[in-house]
């Protein structure tokens, strides 16, 4: 009977991000700080980071919702699906090199830091509220 009673408290907090955030970041840098020695936590960091340099940068070559395509290089007018293909095709391969590019410099300059407890704390804080920021640019703000 307690279980369920905490398990729905523990249900209700999880609905405050800011909540969510710190439960996020606190689990990552302990995945950060328990496995650094594995490359795990370069792959946790540059996962995320991809996935966030991803949506904004793939965002400049293309957007739309509802059946309309657009190319912010070319206007705000709606482009034909070809055009569209071209430009995602496009963003996918530019935002590739450059994510690999970003992404590894940055965890070869943080990887040294994963031995301190605090800093991997920073760390997956950071990481969760950058995710919290495209959550709520991507599905809440337009």
């Amino acid at each position: 009977m307690d279980f369920q009673k905490h398990f729905k408290t523990f249900k209700k907090w999880l609905r405050n991000p800011i909540f969510a955030s710190l439960l996020i970041g606190s689990i990552s840098a302990l995945v950060l700080f328990s496995f650094h020695g594995y490359g795990v936590s370069n792959f946790l960091i540059i996962t995320i980071l991809a996935c966030l340099f991803s949506d904004v940068l793939s965002h400049v070559f293309v957007r739309g919702e509802r059946g309309i395509l657009q190319i912010p290089l070319l206007g705000t007018q709606a482009q034909p699906k070809g055009y569209g293909l071209i430009a995602l095709f496009s963003s996918i391969l530019i935002t590739t090199a450059l994510i690999n590019v970003i992404t590894e410099s940055i965890v070869t300059s943080i990887s040294l830091l994963f031995s301190d407890p605090i800093v991997c704390l920073a760390i997956g804080l950071a990481l969760s509220v950058l995710v919290f920021l495209d959550m709520n640019a991507r599905f809440y703000e337009h």
